[in-house]
């Protein structure tokens, strides 16, 4: 029978190129192993594995059974990981997805935060863009994401909870040519460099063509904002991330003739969000949110 523990066989196997190799990572014996390769390659009435004096390497058929297990042994662990934090099994670590836009102002005050509320917990922050972070929530190489979602989408895999909202404002030096303006449109800021525009962004500004709202690009801010500074762009960003720039006077807020409000909030796999751990990193950056 194919279980999962001679999927790990096979694996170790192909991966190693070695029976001696496999048995060591394993920690079994060799002669276990052979035996239990041989049971299996009876069971199936195929060869998996062809030796040699230069080592091991698998058959096609081997190699099949090493694709789909990697698969299957990666799912197998991110249901049984899920299932643990759905019974309220404490994990000994947690990885938390944060958004490269919340890097600024965010995230300092909620790994504070974080910390406090599960003080034995190892907590891994990874910052990126958000499509990378949900790459990293399907394959489970997260646990909990925080980041911006487009307006209407649903995912019967996810669960979401609202962390918060902030509005969109379009920024510049104090000097450029469009701080002189009483209102401002898009055809106006296309005549200007800019940046900071995300694809839900355009989208829900009803902009078909944003690559000219791009010309600096970055997934981070912090990269960008000298740019503007200097006056060589205009920025489209959260207000939390340049609020201190504005009431300090180094950057200027544009009378832009749209309003749009960016809403931020807490993935993760379905079922996941109600247990206790993620329920307490969920009030914690609530709480956070309240005061950027």
């Amino acid at each position: 029978m194919l279980r999962i523990s001679r999927m790990r066989q096979v694996l170790a196997i192909h991966d190693l190129g070695s029976f001696a190799k496999a048995a060591a990572r394993l920690g079994v014996a060799q002669s276990s192993l052979s035996k239990s390769i041989a049971r299996l390659e009876d069971e199936l009435e195929l060869k998996l594995i062809e030796r040699s004096s230069r080592g091991s390497r698998l058959t096609s058929a081997g190699e099949l059974v090493a694709e789909r297990a990697r698969r299957l042994i990666a799912e197998t662990e991110s249901l049984q990981r899920d299932l643990k934090l759905i019974a309220g099994g404490g994990p000994s670590q947690i990885g938390i997805g944060i958004a490269s836009a919340l890097s600024v102002g965010f995230l300092p005050r909620f790994a504070l935060a974080a910390a406090e509320a599960l003080p034995d917990i190892r907590l891994n922050f990874e910052v990126a863009p958000s499509h990378r972070l949900m790459q990293l929530l399907e394959g489970r190489q997260v646990d909990l994401v925080f980041a911006g979602r487009q307006p209407g989408a649903v995912d019967p895999k996810l669960d979401l909870v609202e962390v918060f909202a902030t509005t969109l404002v379009v920024v510049a030096a104090p000097g450029h040519p469009l701080t002189r303006m009483n209102s401002i449109s898009i055809e106006d800021l296309r005549e200007h460099r800019f940046c900071g525009l995300l694809p839900m962004h355009a989208q829900a500004l009803g902009i078909s063509d944003p690559e000219w709202m791009s010309f600096y690009q970055s997934n981070c801010f912090d990269a960008v904002l000298p740019l503007v500074s200097a006056g060589r762009a205009t920025l489209m960003a959260p207000l939390f991330v340049v609020r201190t720039q504005i009431e300090a006077g180094a950057l200027t807020a544009l009378p832009f003739d749209r309003t749009f409000e960016s809403t931020y909030s807490a993935i993760t796999n379905r079922g996941v969000a109600k247990t206790s751990a993620m329920r307490r990193l969920i009030d914690a950056a609530q709480s956070c949110a309240a005061d950027l």
